[in-house]
């Protein structure tokens, strides 16, 4: 899980280190407002990322291997954003929801393991 890069700098530090990490998964949470970055845009089109290191000359990048999921609330995304992603709405239209086990939070608690999978 990361947080959603304040500005364009921070965006191209988050994605050259999102490469050189190797995360499969990749979470940016609760995004606010409109989401817009040139360095994701290019991730995500040509599934490779290179950037200059921190306070070096030194270019460095490679391929992107992971998913990348985003989760938001009454956001926007740029016009050149838009067209690369896929949009999935959580809609409840159940008032009471009824779950196989009326007490979840216990039946959690007893069938956990502390093992993820």
């Amino acid at each position: 899980v990361r947080a959603v890069p304040a500005d364009a700098s921070e965006w191209h530090r988050a994605m050259l280190s999102i490469v050189l990490g190797g995360d499969p998964i990749i979470l940016l949470d609760n995004v606010h407002g409109k989401l817009e970055s040139t360095a994701l845009e290019a991730a995500l089109t040509s599934g490779s990322y290179r950037d200059r290191r921190l306070r070096t000359n030194e270019d460095v990048g490679g391929e992107i291997r992971s998913l990348f999921f985003l989760t938001a609330n009454h956001a926007t995304i740029s016009t050149d954003l838009v067209r690369r992603c896929l949009y999935v709405r959580l809609a409840d239209r159940v008032d009471e929801p009824k779950f196989k086990h009326p007490d979840l939070c216990s039946y959690i608690r007893m069938n956990q393991t502390g093992e993820r999978q």
